[in-house]
């Protein structure tokens, strides 16, 4: 199905990142979440312990890395990725209107309806740990518009696109030093309509973290599935982590969806 009117993609800085030997990341084990939904990481993750300690009720996955440059400056890198909702529920419309907001009216209210579209957010921090972060130095944010529509607000910058014009929903999004920020990526055929096949679960078809080039050093690479997440396709076998000195990233080990 057509999803919407051909946009310029942009250009996905660090998004070709290989999937080779990369483990399996199981879903979070039962019991493991709080009665709030919030999930606790093992025992053997390398993050600092309480990163990922407590997610919030809606949580489907937490991602957390440090990120160093050559002079020593790092931060903590956390991404919390909240579960999707309707493009029309209470908690979707806000999200899809920044979708609106910055895609020159390519997607609008009438495409989500037609096409069923769901939208989720991903709370992305960057806290200082040690030494003076250099100024423009960026950590690539997953993920990107190689196969979504992004929006995003707060201390999220945008990629070059492929052209001056390339609207903002297709340009990827990076940190340049602290702060908070705020992903929002859409999925089509994900609501709970008779018709729509997601259910909510397009989101596990997609990768989720960081990615950095030559000057930084990605360590520390954890991520948890919450129960929810798993409820909701997240943490099959199919999915996979890629933990190396550039890349942080986890989700989907299969081809990703194109939902853009």
């Amino acid at each position: 199905m057509s999803r919407r009117p051909a946009l310029l993609v942009a250009a996905a800085a660090f998004a070709a990142l290989a999937l080779a030997a990369c483990d399996p990341l199981p879903p979070a084990p039962s019991g493991s979440p709080s009665a709030s939904g919030s999930a606790t990481p093992s025992a053997a993750a390398s993050a600092p312990a309480d990163t990922l300690a407590s997610l919030p009720a809606d949580a489907v996955l937490g991602v957390s890395a440090v990120v160093t440059e050559a002079g020593g400056a790092s931060l903590q890198l956390t991404a919390i990725v909240h579960r999707s909702y309707a493009w029309d529920s209470t908690e979707g419309a806000p999200l899809a209107a920044l979708m609106t907001n910055g895609c020159l009216g390519a997607l609008e209210e009438a495409v989500y309806a037609d096409q069923l579209w769901s939208f989720a957010e991903v709370d992305v921090t960057a806290t200082p740990l040690a030494g003076s972060w250099a100024a423009g130095t960026e950590v690539a944010v997953h993920p990107t518009t190689e196969f979504l529509s992004l929006a995003s607000d707060g201390a999220l910058i945008e990629l070059p696109g492929l052209a001056p014009e390339a609207p903002h929903c297709d340009r990827s999004r990076a940190l340049t030093g602290a702060g908070e920020g705020r992903l929002i990526v859409g999925f089509h055929g994900d609501t709970d309509a008779v018709g729509a096949a997601g259910h909510f679960t397009r989101w596990a078809n997609h990768r989720y973290g960081f990615a950095v080039a030559s000057g930084l050093t990605l360590s520390a690479c954890h991520a948890v599935v919450t129960e929810l997440g798993a409820s909701l396709g997240g943490g099959v076998a199919s999915w996979s982590t890629v933990d190396d000195a550039t890349a942080c990233t986890t989700g989907s080990g299969l081809p990703e969806d194109t939902d853009s």
